[in-house]
């Protein structure tokens, strides 16, 4: 490598890409491509559906009524041109690093840096609240009480996770495809023994908080929807990204949309608004009222089997995220060493030291990790604006400007609907790029 390109090593300094793009491939750094359409629609499918299905159709409803459905179906909609948006530049930009690659080809190293890290703050902080909602349902499974059990059992589930992800991509990605295909059946299967106790009375009145509570409503489902970035991240694994991401993106967007939409409805039909439900129990309450007891046991396994396929999804995309950075001398270099399985293990460790520490974080404060939920949408939408923006300066095709300004505009709508979350998040992703340029200036 040259000299130019180990003087750009530094904490934040500029990226030489195309010292990066010619790397040797027999390099103890490089990934292995080993992913076709069926490996992207899988990942795509785990990392979308997950704990949001889960907690977000019961708080969505109590946000805004049955008039909650109108997010669901809007956000379903929606999902077509951002997973369009995003599998066009995965296709056209691949690269581990994801949107942020994509934000520093458009706007500079500056503004690339700042996406990236806001991201991998993001994924290392607010990650471990699948593994608390795995704990929880298992808790209730087992009929355990306590914060420090949660925690424990939490942080066991993302343990998992990340040991899982170490086997290596091909196997991973292989019994991802089998718990997928088991995840999707299991929740067709709660949706369709559900629907005969529906009461179409419980849909009136329709908007009982007024319409405004919809737009309440869309960030927080918004919750369920975000995830397109995370597959990005996978780009430097798969074998023909411009045949592979479109088709994977965009049957995964039908997938994901039908799910969705379909729970939310029986939910807002089945279960009453003044039931006393725990919301972040939407399996369990439905097979409760309708089948009783005994079948909500099953749900909340069948819950607790989800959110695991979950876990393993989102620790993959950070992992590979933050070997990207590394990679690119956005943090320390030796976090981009693999195995000679194409495995980034260092990053694997980097990631579960971060997990114990939030675990850690929350038993000092004794916080609760619902609370993250908004804030973790509203974020997410942050680097969103910054992508598709990206993608108009890009790309020069209309169809592609088309998609990306409608992607734009509804990301836009949902954050300005937000309030006080998505201040808050717009003063995080400030803060973060004010450390980025305090930090190049030092260096």
């Amino acid at each position: 490598m040259t000299a130019k390109c180990i003087t750009t090593s530094r904490l934040f300094t500029n990226i030489c890409w195309e010292c990066v793009v010619s790397v040797d491939s027999a390099a103890p750094t490089q990934l292995r491509k080993v992913l076709g359409t069926r490996d992207l629609i899988v990942y795509y499918v785990s990392t979308l559906v997950g704990t949001g299905i889960l907690v977000v159709p019961g708080i969505a409803l109590e946000l805004a009524g049955p008039a909650s459905l109108v997010a669901w179906l809007v956000l379903a909609v929606v999902a077509f041109p951002f997973a369009a948006a995003f599998a066009r530049f995965s296709a056209a930009y691949p690269s581990a690093a994801g949107t942020s690659y994509l934000i520093r080809r458009a706007f500079g190293d500056r503004l690339g840096a700042a996406a990236g890290l806001f991201l991998l703050l993001l994924n290392l902080v607010v990650n471990p609240v699948l593994g608390l909602a795995a704990a929880r349902y298992f808790a209730a499974l087992m009929g355990w009480q306590g914060h420090t059990v949660i925690l424990l059992v939490g942080f066991a589930a993302m343990s998992l996770g990340v040991v899982a992800n170490m086997l290596g991509i091909r196997l991973a990605s292989q019994v991802q495809l089998i718990l997928v295909f088991s995840l999707i059946a299991g929740l067709v299967s709660v949706i369709a023994v559900s629907a005969p106790a529906a009461e179409p009375e419980r849909l009136t009145p329709f908007a009982p908080y007024g319409w405004s509570a919809v737009g309440a409503a869309v960030l927080v489902s918004f919750f369920s929807f975000f995830g397109w970035e995370h597959v990005s991240h996978v780009a430097d694994e798969v074998r023909d990204p411009r045949r592979s991401y479109p088709r994977a993106a965009l049957t995964a967007a039908g997938i994901i949309g039908a799910l969705y939409c379909a729970l939310a409805l029986v939910v807002a039909l089945v279960v009453p608004s003044r039931a006393g439900t725990d919301n972040t129990a939407v399996l369990t309450a439905l097979l409760r009222i309708s089948h009783g007891e005994g079948a909500a046991r099953l749900g909340s396994a069948l819950a607790v089997f989800l959110i695991v396929v979950n876990i393993n999804a989102w620790v993959f995309g950070a992992s590979r995220l933050l070997y990207a950075m590394a990679r690119d001398g956005a943090v320390p270099r030796r976090l981009s060493a693999v195995t000679r399985a194409g495995t980034p293990m260092a990053a694997l460790w980097v990631c579960w030291v971060c997990y114990a520490l939030d675990i850690v974080g929350l038993y000092v404060l004794g916080g609760d990790e619902h609370n993250l939920v908004p804030f973790a949408s509203a974020s997410t939408l942050v680097v969103y604006l910054l992508t598709f923006a990206a993608g108009m300066r890009l790309f020069e095709d209309r169809a592609m400007r088309t998609v990306c300004v409608v992607a734009l505009t509804a990301s836009a709508a949902f954050l300005l609907g937000g309030g006080l979350p998505s201040l808050l998040a717009v003063l995080a992703f400030a803060a973060t790029g004010g450390y980025v340029v305090l930090r190049r200036r030092s260096v």
